[in-house]
């Protein structure tokens, strides 16, 4: 399989052109790394962000390219209710967390644990 990740405004800019390359089976969209390289550091629900991402679901599932999200959110109903959001603009394929967000969780925890 063949997937690409697109997660600047060089790559969304291109999009177009990228996605005319045969035998792509997936590109995954870098919310994150896109509000920063737009000026919108961290701001993955921003409106010109998500705007420029649900562009490129569109362009993508019109020529049956899967597309890949990122869930940011935390809570279990916050990460449904996004899940199903980015599910109705055609998103098939969502992972829910963020390595870093996974890992300083992870490490977060580790002091609690070992109170005495």
């Amino acid at each position: 399989m063949v997937w690409l990740l697109v997660e600047g405004v060089d790559g969304v800019a291109n999009f177009d052109r990228i996605i005319e390359v045969e035998g792509i089976d997936a590109v995954i969209m870098g919310p994150f790394d896109l509000s920063q390289s737009m000026g919108y550091p961290g701001q993955v629900t921003h409106p010109e962000v998500v705007e420029k991402l649900e562009d490129m679901i569109k362009k993508a599932r019109a020529k049956s390219i899967e597309v890949v999200t990122v869930i940011f959110n935390t809570d279990l109903e916050n990460i449904k209710k996004d899940a199903q959001y980015w599910v109705d603009l055609g998103c098939r394929i969502l992972v829910a967390g963020a390595d870093k967000g996974i890992l300083a969780a992870g490490f977060n925890s580790i002091p609690a644990q070992l109170k005495f």
